[in-house]
This record gives C-alpha cells, structure tokens and sequence, in this order.
C-alpha cells in the first residue's frame, strides 16, 4: 500500500504531491480545488496535468493547523497502479488566499 507522506500547498492553483511509495519519491503537478468546510477544515480535490496519471482527494481532519509536518490529513489517490487510502499524521497543511 502506498503512504502519503508530505502534501505541499503552494497557492491553491499550482499545486504538487509528493507521495512515497516503497522507497520511491514520485512528485506530480496538479490542478484542483481546495474548498473550505463548515468546521474551518479543508478538502482538496486534484488531478495531474496529464489525464489518467494521478487524481487524489485530501481533508485535514482538525481546523487547527500546526507548522511543519504535524497535522493529520486524510487521502485517496488513484493511480494507474490502483487505488491508496488512508491517514498520515505528518502532512505539512498551508493556508493562503485572503485574509479575513
């Protein structure tokens, strides 16, 4: 099974995922939406530049952020290779845009 072990946010409309898999970096460009839920937390929704290659949805499951790779976020990421699900507490979860 693969592990999600860093999410990087760089402003919402270019985004990237970095996701290890056996000892394997694999780093993809997306597009996608980050939506803001109800509870202040957020849902990614992204698929790869290239159609078919990667498309993955990611929620982090408190509205308190934490600095570095501290913050538990939930994933599903299909591939060509199949379909990976699961928790990582140690995703790194940026918020940009505007201010309040």
């Amino acid at each position: 099974m693969d592990l999600m072990d860093r999410i990087m946010n760089v402003p919402a409309q270019c985004m990237s995922i970095a996701r290890q898999s056996w000892s394997v970096l694999m780093v993809r460009y997306v597009d996608g939406e980050v939506t803001e839920q109800a509870d202040e937390t957020y849902t990614m929704d992204v698929a790869s530049r290239k159609t078919g290659v990667l498309s993955a949805t990611l929620h982090n499951l408190s509205d308190e952020l934490k600095p570095g790779p501290n913050n538990s976020v939930e994933f599903t990421v299909t591939t060509d290779s199949g379909l990976s699900r699961g928790v990582t507490d140690t995703a790194v979860v940026r918020v940009t845009g505007p201010g309040e």
